[in-house]
């Protein structure tokens, strides 16, 4: 009995793997701009800076916190290996850039609701960047 509890003790550390830590940021943005519809009529508007706490996965393939919904990620120029493009392609599509060396990100929030649209109330469209900081 004991020699069967110690193989299936060695058995179990064979089969574990390695557990990576998440990287939860902190981000600040710096410039807020976008278009809105201002009585019929569309213009360009300044935004309040914003606050972000997002989670990307282990190996920067997801990407929680900017939308309801996760958003996947990728790293689409190989030569430039620390630009993470995050996507969300449900109802508002927004969009994620983070390089992990410097910190920047942009943020762009593009609606089918919005300016192509056209509608009385259409959705505002707008875009950010910043910077981020690791807790």
């Amino acid at each position: 009995m004991k020699k069967l509890f110690l193989l299936l003790l060695s058995f179990g550390f064979l089969i574990v793997h390695p557990v990576k830590a998440e990287t939860v940021l902190y981000c600040k943005s710096e410039l807020s701009t976008g278009f809105i519809k201002d009585n019929g009529s569309w213009r360009i508007a300044n935004f309040k800076e914003d606050r972000h706490t997002v989670k990307f996965n282990n190996d920067f393939t997801r990407l929680e916190g900017i939308t309801y919904n996760a958003m996947d990620c990728t790293v689409p120029h190989h030569h430039k290996p620390n630009q993470i493009f995050c996507v969300h392609s449900l109802g508002s599509h927004e969009t994620f850039i983070y390089n992990k060396k410097t910190k920047r990100y942009l943020l762009s929030n593009v609606s089918s609701a919005g300016y192509i649209f056209n509608a009385k109330d259409a959705d505002t469209e707008n875009l950010e960047v910043g910077t981020c900081k690791e807790f």
